[in-house]
């Protein structure tokens, strides 16, 4: 048995002893949680013979253990990397990694489910098990989750027994929780660099943290982290009795003052399945720029690849390169992989080198298009292959878009030039604020022949490849003012800066659209190839914003609405 069971198994003998010596008082625990997560079960946990015996599926896959059931031999098998058990129904032997172990007491099944010794669940995975008896409640660490706390393991033998949970009651005047404002710094005036975030975490009936830690919430200790004070009354939100903000509660966020954030809930055990990648540059001085670039790829089987550089750009000016125009440098280079686990706001990388990061860990759109890992954002790579190298970029995009009809610009309707699709997705992303719900339909990319006609229109584009960007999405007024779609503005936005649309290129609708009312909208950016290849990222950002009621109010409360798409050139 390897050392991390041994230790598992010394301090969770003392954890069932303790619950052994107060057996005669509690018929069983009223609750079970995991890395502060409660287990959901179908059969409660009981006691026989003084032994604490769990449904074992639901636990250990809390646990991160894969779980496998042969009914012939009545036998279940479950592995968590390279570790492995095995129990068989009615016998008081089982085996953690090879070796065998004695039950106090056999598995048995109870209406169809299996039950186990706690005991064993704490040898076969490492974890530290706590039995809380005011609150009859049993509370698990697991290896991974002591890992992301940075703590000893006799520390959180102390927190399991003093029974641990998410405090997430909260009073009538206070709030629980992870909310999270973003939006897109165009002009760089902000200073973020892109992506401008916001955090609020609140802690407790009184007290919320504004700075997210590296590693995430799990980690904030108020007697050491910066905890601000707050309190809530007539629907104001006031943080240290000074900053005061208008405050209005969602069912998945909130406003303060006009900005709105979205609740995030924590996320137990979760699987990636994709490739993201992550880029930066900064600029320095005399023409040089420091690039750097974070490949990640995830696997369901809990496993990941991390693929990072870092490098110098120069001008090829005469005072920082050759002459010979841009030029790259890679300074260092890594390729690394290991295992991965999330719980609740963090990831946990365990490299096979026994190096092992921890890193704040969420899903800025709630889903799998984009992860903030520390402080980068992760885009997901749709083209990636799992049987390419790690190492090697995609060299095209295979698409259908070549036999789809264009969409009715006026690139099209006016002859001003004939469309060659590259590219056509159909996301239905839809984002609402305020009851004006806007929906991204479609959008194609086009290579453009243009008409002799208009060739001086396109001037100063370049001289290469130009491309039409054609953005195809419905507004919906559910709000009881009516909106002027001719303010609605819409741009791409990218590290290099951001692309305006062209609306003169765009059919004409009727501006005025009224309560109860939808239209289906055509934005058309025009860029050249060139850009796109060298500027743009791979997914930039289409934004909209600026609506106004035909009174001239703000009909999107300031809020920008973002969509990810996807650059065919990169």
């Amino acid at each position: 048995m390897n050392k991390w069971f041994m230790t598992g198994l010394l301090f969770t003998v003392a954890a069932i002893t303790f619950i052994l010596l107060n057996a005669q008082t509690v018929s069983a625990a009223s609750s079970v949680y995991t890395d502060k997560n409660e287990v959901p079960f179908s059969v409660e946990p009981t006691i026989k013979d003084g032994t604490t015996l769990v449904q074992l599926r639901p636990l250990v896959e809390s646990l991160g253990i894969e779980v496998k059931w042969n009914a012939s031999t009545k036998t279940v098998t479950g592995k968590k990397g390279a570790s492995s058990f095995s129990l068989t129904i009615g016998q008081r032997t089982a085996t953690v990694n090879g070796k065998q172990v004695e039950l106090a007491v056999p598995g048995r099944v109870v209406n169809g489910h299996t039950l186990v010794p706690l005991r064993f669940i704490g040898e076969a995975s490492g974890a530290v098990v706590g039995w809380h008896g005011k609150t009859r409640t049993i509370s698990i660490f697991s290896s991974e989750y002591i890992e992301i706390l940075g703590i000893t393991r006799a520390e959180a033998q102390k927190r399991v027994n003093a029974g641990v949970t998410w405090d997430t009651k909260a009073s009538a005047n206070s709030l629980r929780g992870f909310y999270v404002h973003s939006s897109a710094d165009l002009t760089g005036y902000k200073g973020c660099r892109g992506m401008c975030w916001d955090y609020i975490y609140f802690i407790n009936d009184h007290q919320l943290v504004k700075k997210m830690p590296e590693n995430g919430w799990d980690t904030v200790d108020c007697t050491k982290d910066t905890c601000l004070s707050y309190s809530m009354k007539d629907g104001k939100l006031i943080i240290e009795n000074d900053r005061t903000y208008s405050i209005e509660v969602k069912e998945d966020g909130l406003y303060l003052d006009r900005d709105y954030y979205f609740k995030h809930e924590p996320l137990h055990r979760m699987k990636l399945d994709g490739k993201y990648d992550a880029s930066s540059y900064v600029s320095g001085n005399l023409g040089v720029g420091f690039s750097s670039s974070n490949t990640m790829i995830f696997r369901p089987d809990g496993t990941f690849i991390d693929d990072y550089w870092i490098g110098v750009m120069s001008s090829g000016s005469d005072v920082t390169g050759d002459g010979s125009g841009t030029s790259f440098t890679i300074q260092d280079e890594s390729q690394s992989a290991g295992r991965y686990t999330i719980i609740n706001y963090t990831i946990l990388l365990e490299y096979n080198d026994g190096t092992k990061e921890v890193y704040m860990f969420f899903r800025p759109d709630r889903n799998e298009r984009m992860l903030k890992i520390g402080g980068r954002d992760f885009l997901i790579d749709d083209s990636y292959d799992p049987n390419e190298q790690p190492s090697t970029p995609p060299k095209s995009t295979e698409n259908s878009a070549g036999s789809v009809e264009p969409y009715k610009d006026l690139l099209v309707t006016d002859k001003i030039a004939v469309k060659k699709n590259i590219h056509q997705e159909l996301p239905k992303s839809k984002e609402e604020i305020g009851g004006i719900a806007i929906t991204l339909d479609g959008y194609q990319w086009a290579e453009l022949d243009i008409s002799p006609d208009y060739v001086s229109s396109f001037k100063g584009i370049g001289d290469g490849v130009i491309v039409a960007i054609t953005a195809k999405y419905t507004v919906n007024n559910q709000s009881s003012s009516d909106v002027d779609l001719s303010t609605l503005k819409s741009v791409i936005w990218v590290d290099a800066g951001y692309l305006q649309s062209s609306p003169s290129l765009s059919p004409k609708v009727n501006s005025v659209l009224k309560a109860g009312e939808s239209a289906e909208l055509l934005a058309v950016f025009i860029v050249s190839a060139e850009l796109l290849e060298e500027e743009w990222d791979r997914y930039p950002d289409l934004v909209l914003s600026e609506l106004k009621t035909t009174a001239g109010d703000d009909a999107l409360d300031g809020i920008e609405l973002e969509f990810w798409i996807f650059n065919p050139y990169r």
